[in-house]
């Protein structure tokens, strides 16, 4: 079965998942983003605002290191020039109990919009940060539970006018990160936030972890790994000078190593800390250390027989009465869960597949044992968490077979016979039972390498869940290739839905090579096109994502459009498209579906250093759209908007009088569309609610459609 993408790594304190929520209408990414300066927006004193809603008996309290207990700075949940500020305080003092409220402005009054009690008896982290990569900040806050169980964080997302709690987990150090990974340039921060996070083991020893956002849950970002850890291989190398002898010391400092990339390193701390006496963390934790750190030296085979002394591993729990076989523990089910998994890993490496896929389901199967069957047969939330790392492994070795066949394939081509077995790639792919989308990116000046994208799956049934994301190229005949599997999307965003449709080369800044790409992110979706934008540069021979118009920041809509290179290079992108699915309040006056009616617009982005910023915007003219812009003028009281729509103002009137004002807005009327070009033209007749058999005609004058009759017909 194809199981749903969620979070695998879960602190012993707890971690709650819930859904992130959903990205903001198209209307407010393509708004200039509003500057906060509460202090210039709000009316009167911001501390006399913020006492005036606290609780009754409750005091300001600010976090541990700062004198604030009011935030409004970072604060800008929907970018349509409301103000939002949020307070913390505490009630009562032996011990306190904190809590925290957001006040938002409506109609120049404030109103309390979302209040929570019990972070703790003590403010430890307040912060804003993007996480989810909706365009908006979660919220974090952190509360002191105890001196030994550390501190307690809830995360919390904008949701539905009102903050809701995505996440809870326990931690005694916090670092709000905002690294690039290896599929990234440290210029290309895709805005969202990530963590670390601390949690205290025994002694001065942490259990650490990076974790990005991703869905409806926060996964370990195994691919900034390299980038953080070395800072706590540096933690750990101090501790020791402090303890050499402590055992667990060097089994934290040696899983370190194996994170931050120095596998060597790792297996030396492995073998000192075998050397020294003490029963925790046991034998067994240091050989799953030393097998990854084996696994990344390629030596996969003692890899392997390392994970199998694992899999041997006895827990030492008392015998239940009567003598019979204790059951073996879950802890150490899921130890060996993770030995199977990279076992797995050991057999991918020796690129003995069958046996990798063998071991990534024993782990799969491990992992299910642990969870009872549910009475209506659901698989839980928690047992999908568990179950993702090894779902993720198989469905990235799948997307491995189908990437070294065609590798190993273009690898063969000569110079003279490469043009035509290129354009014939798809059929090649057909007799390898390998569904392939490919096209070769556009070359405007000579010299630039010969690059080829395809995105292929083993599953030719199926080109709307792609396995990889290939980016093959020849400089000076020398083979050269790369690959994004739609497995690691938490990573770098291609997701399975992801297909090339353009692509350009272009000269970058000193002597690279830069590529823009276009994608379908919909593909074999209804809505399909939905154009997705990647900038790529050639760094130390790998295509590095320089910008993304997934980044929070881009202000990129995401719907159904075409979008095209303007003039030399990669200066500029056009786009074109339509609205449907445009949420800017207006979206649900009429059912605008798939087939239509819609709305067209048009945008251009413009290059800005390594990045594109959004310089034109329009919705372009049509009865229809005219259409939408009255009858939301007129239901929402701007009679004087709606006077710029009609040759006669006595047709507001007139419509009022045909029932054209929706209260409430959003009735989602239908429109006849027998004859397309009415979207266009007009004229536009009403054919569901109250305004039934209302027909609208239109003029076109200086550009615009203006209402000039309005009929009703039985």
């Amino acid at each position: 079965m194809r199981f749903k993408k969620f979070a695998a790594f879960i602190l012993s304190a707890g971690l709650i998942l819930a859904g992130c929520g959903m990205l903001p209408s198209p209307s407010s990414t393509i708004k200039a983003p509003r500057v906060v300066s509460a202090r210039a927006e709000i009316n009167g004193d911001i501390i006399a605002t913020a006492q005036e809603y606290l609780p009754p008996g409750a005091k300001l309290a600010a976090p541990s290191g700062t004198d604030t207990a009011i935030f409004e700075k970072d604060l800008d949940f929907s970018p349509d020039g409301k103000s939002e500020i949020l307070v913390t305080y505490k009630v009562g003092d032996n011990p306190p109990e904190i809590g925290a409220y957001v006040l938002r402005q409506k109609d120049g009054k404030w109103q309390k919009v979302w209040q929570q009690q019990g972070f703790g008896y003590a403010l430890d982290h307040v912060g804003f940060a993007n996480l989810c990569g909706d365009f908006k900040p979660e919220v974090l806050i952190g509360g002191t539970i105890g001196a030994s169980a550390g501190n307690g964080l809830d995360i919390f997302s904008w949701q539905d006018g009102t903050l809701k709690k995505i996440a809870s987990m326990g931690y005694h150090k916090l670092d709000v990160l905002h690294l690039p990974g290896k599929y990234g340039t440290e210029k290309s921060s895709d805005g969202r936030a990530q963590l670390a996070v601390w949690q205290k083991d025994t002694g001065t020893a942490m259990m650490v972890d990076v974790l990005r956002w991703y869905e409806i849950g926060l996964v370990p970002a195994e691919d900034l790994y390299p980038e953080y850890f070395p800072k706590v291989v540096e933690y750990y190398q101090q501790q020791i000078k402090a303890m050499p002898d402590a055992l667990y010391l060097w089994y934290y400092l040696a899983d370190a190593q194996q994170k931050a990339g120095m596998p060597q390193d790792a297996l030396k701390s492995v073998e000192r800390g075998l050397s020294l006496k003490g029963d925790y963390p046991p034998e067994y934790e240091f050989e799953m250390v030393k097998g990854k750190a084996l696994n990344d030296l390629g030596e996969y085979e003692e890899a392997i027989s390392v994970f199998n002394d694992v899999l041997k591993a006895k827990a030492n729990v008392p015998k239940p009465a009567g003598g019979q076989q204790p059951d073996e523990p879950a802890f150490l089910k899921r130890v060996k869960a993770e030995a199977l998994l990279n076992m797995g890993k050991s057999y991918e490496g020796l690129k003995q597949y069958e046996k990798a896929e063998d071991y990534y389901k024993q782990s799969l199967d491990m992992t299910k044992s642990l969870f009872k069957d549910s009475s209506n047969g659901q698989i839980s939330e928690d047992q999908l968490l568990a179950m993702f790392p090894a779902d993720k492994a198989l469905r990235r070795l799948k997307g491995i077979k189908g990437y070294e066949r065609i590798s190993q394939y273009l690898a063969t081509l000569k110079p003279e016979e490469r043009w035509q077995k290129l354009n014939n790639l798809d059929e090649w792919g057909k007799e390898q039972n390998i569904a392939i989308n490919h096209l070769e990116a556009e070359a405007q000046d000579g010299g630039l390498l010969q690059t080829l994208l395809v995105d292929f799956t083993t599953d030719p049934e199926s080109m709307g869940a792609v396995d990889g994301h290939a980016i093959f190229w020849w400089d000076k005949d020398k083979f050269h290739f790369q690959v994004f599997y739609s497995a690691d999307e938490d990573a770098h965003g291609f997701s399975q839905a992801f297909t090339a449709m353009k692509a350009r080369l272009s000269p970058g800044e000193n002597n690279t090579v830069e590529m823009g790409v276009i994608y379908d992110s919909a593909a074999g979706g209804s809505g399909s096109p939905v154009p997705e934008y990647r900038l790529f540069r050639l760094e130390e021979g790998k295509w590095k994502i320089i910008w993304s118009s997934s980044y929070p920041l881009a202000r990129w809509p995401h719907m159904r459009a075409e979008v095209s290179f303007v003039g030399y290079g990669l200066s500029e992108l056009a786009m074109h498209g339509d609205l449907w699915g445009f949420q800017d309040g207006k979206e649900d006056i009429f059912w605008e579906s798939n087939p239509g009616p819609h709305r067209l617009f048009q945008a251009k982005w413009t290059r800005d250093g390594d990045g594109y910023g959004l310089t034109e915007f329009k919705v372009l003219a049509s009865a229809y759209s005219s259409l939408v812009d009255f009858v939301y003028d007129i239901s929402t009281g701007k009679d004087a908007e709606a006077e710029q729509l009609v040759t006669d103002k006595a047709l507001i009137d007139r419509a009022k009088e045909l029932k054209l004002v929706q209260d409430p807005l959003g009735q989602r009327w239908q429109i006849d569309l027998d004859d397309p070009s009415v979207e266009r033209r007009g004229p536009i007749k009403i054919i569901s609610g109250p305004a039934t058999g209302v027909e609208i005609h239109f003029i076109e004058k200086d550009g615009r459609f203006l209402i000039s009759k309005i009929n009703k017909r039985l």
